[in-house]
């Protein structure tokens, strides 16, 4: 079976303004527009929502864990990651220079406290349960080196993962502006940066990285309809195929994505 990705009006309006310091020409622009099921309860800040709220998480954040396009695990903002034989000590490796978009630099505080975050009794994430349950300790072991202790057998990398939307965000900003206002004003590391927000009809993002990230070669987002998440998160087997038309000053002129999923 075959399914055409369609867009129509409302939900999330994707500015394309790429900001990529390598291309010195008129900057691309544009609109995407993205649709989304849950108009008017979007929620921001990844601990308050659930996997509906990712295809606008996975735009504002970045995670520890990306998965490739044959599902494996990949390297995103951890570059490698290690287990004792027990898995009751994981440490991580992160990715020096990150930056969020109020120009902080992304360190392991941040990575602990957004686990934290994602551990609260009030967190509405999927595996939140399970990380209250097997978590001792976040260990800061260097600004780009932490450590979980569990107290029993765990798989940390797959809790932590793309997958289950525990996305990192600043912890000196939140601390700052406390959360509710940081909540409608959410400021990540993701390939796109929170313009605006008008309840009920959009959230207005800028991209700020898509290009980047092809010229870096690091892993590159798709956000998908509430249909196709349907048969994603089902587990039925699907394929992409995208085709992006670019001018030499890297004008994004056209774009079409054809998904086909196995409907057995």
């Amino acid at each position: 079976m075959k399914s055409k990705v369609t867009v129509a009006v409302l939900s999330i309006v994707f500015t394309a303004l790429l900001s990529v310091p390598r291309i010195a020409s008129a900057k691309p622009e544009g609109t995407i527009v993205i649709v989304l099921a849950t108009l008017g309860g979007e929620l921001l800040i990844p601990f308050m929502g659930t996997s509906s709220n990712k295809p606008h998480w996975d735009l504002l954040y970045d995670y520890l864990i990306d998965f490739s396009s044959d599902g494996k695990m990949v390297p995103a903002l951890a570059t490698k990651w290690t287990a004792t034989k027990d898995r009751k000590v994981w440490t991580f490796d992160l990715r020096k220079g990150v930056k969020f978009h109020n120009g902080d630099e992304l360190t392991a505080d941040d990575v602990k406290f957004s686990i934290e975050l994602a551990m609260r009794d009030d967190s509405r994430l999927s595996r939140a349960p399970e990380l209250r349950q097997a978590i001792e300790r976040i260990e800061i072991v260097n600004p780009y080196r932490l450590t979980v202790h569990t107290k029993i057998p765990y798989t940390v990398d797959d809790s932590l993962s793309q997958g289950y939307g525990i996305g990192i965000v600043p912890k000196g900003y939140i601390e700052k502006v406390g959360l509710k206002y940081a909540s409608e004003h959410p400021v990540g590391s993701g390939p796109a940066k929170f313009v605006e927000r008008k309840l009920g009809e959009y959230i207005k993002l800028e991209a700020l990285a898509s290009l980047l990230r092809l010229l870096t070669k690091r892993p590159v987002k798709v956000s998908l309809t509430m249909e196709e998440q349907f048969f994603t998160i089902t587990k039925h087997a699907s394929t992409f195929r995208i085709k992006s038309g670019l001018t030499r000053d890297g004008r994004i002129v056209a774009r079409d994505c054809d998904v086909w999923w196995n409907g057995g």
